[in-house]
């Protein structure tokens, strides 16, 4: 562990030292044992980020679970990495051109 850092809200905030750890820990069995050594009644959230795709299709299927595997796939990503995709500007707000 590189760093513990104790947020506002009662929560930690967990640094670590590299990648094999972040590897580590997302074992069940490393998360029980990990959480038990803080004495803490913690749960431990994957960091999520959001990131902007432009020039992608309207006719992507976004909601399609299968597509969203296929797209991590094709794109060298980690299985079940994507959570979810949303449209900048939702389609009711769309020219009918578009």
């Amino acid at each position: 562990v590189k760093a513990i850092v104790k947020l506002k809200n009662g929560g930690l905030l967990v640094e670590l030292d590299n990648g094999e750890y972040a590897v580590w820990i997302k074992r069940a069995e490393n998360q029980t044992r990990f959480i038990a050594a803080l004495e803490n009644t913690a749960r431990i959230k994957e960091r999520s980020y959001q990131i902007l795709t432009p020039f992608l299709p309207i006719s992507s299927p976004i909601h399609d679970t299968d597509w969203l595997r296929a797209v991590e796939m094709e794109n060298d990503i980690d299985n079940e990495s994507i959570e979810s995709i949303r449209w900048v500007k939702p389609a009711e707000r769309r020219s009918p051109a578009q």
